[in-house]
């Protein structure tokens, strides 16, 4: 079936939920009846829109009433999370995830907030290169740290355009 990729993940809905990169089929793909607009503008076609502070690549995920993303403000060196109500935008929290230590240089187009997050329905789980070392980092949908962890090395010098993947549950 197209939901293949959230059968092991009960408290998601196929149908009304982009828990991870690519979205629920890991493909890139929304449901197969699904009609998305084929044209936007200022005011054609958008629900809502919202200012998000520093920068970051990461795609968003939407679960359940809310749409989450990471950030990166480079110039104060703070990797974060962000939760938005998905009705209306409007910022429900950011929680600060790292701070200082970022590598010293990463190719000028990327960005420290580029991996976007993943959920299994009951807690995020966020990735972030920092103090040479990539660390997974849980999080409640009230945006409190359930444990972060170490979950690899990772060489600046050596990977110098930056850090990219996203966590993937199985």
């Amino acid at each position: 079936t197209p939901e293949q990729g959230m059968l092991d993940f009960p408290a998601l809905d196929p149908a009304r939920e982009w828990p991870w990169w690519r979205g629920p089929t890991r493909n890139g793909v929304a449901r197969s009846d699904a009609k998305p607009p084929i044209r936007f503008g200022d005011a054609e076609n958008v629900v809502w829109r919202t200012p998000v502070s520093g920068r970051g690549h990461s795609s968003p995920i939407v679960v359940g009433e809310r749409v989450f993303l990471t950030t990166a403000d480079e110039g104060a060196q703070v990797q974060s999370v962000l939760a938005f109500d998905r009705a209306t935008g409007r910022q429900l929290w950011q929680t600060e995830v790292n701070r200082g230590n970022f590598p010293t240089s990463i190719h000028r187009n990327n960005t420290h907030a580029t991996p976007t997050i993943a959920s299994d329905g009951r807690q995020l789980i966020a990735t972030f290169v920092n103090n040479e070392s990539i660390q997974a980092t849980w999080l409640d949908f009230d945006g409190k740290t359930i444990r972060k962890q170490v979950v690899g090395p990772f060489d600046p010098r050596r990977y110098e355009y930056g850090y990219g993947p996203s966590p993937l549950l199985f």
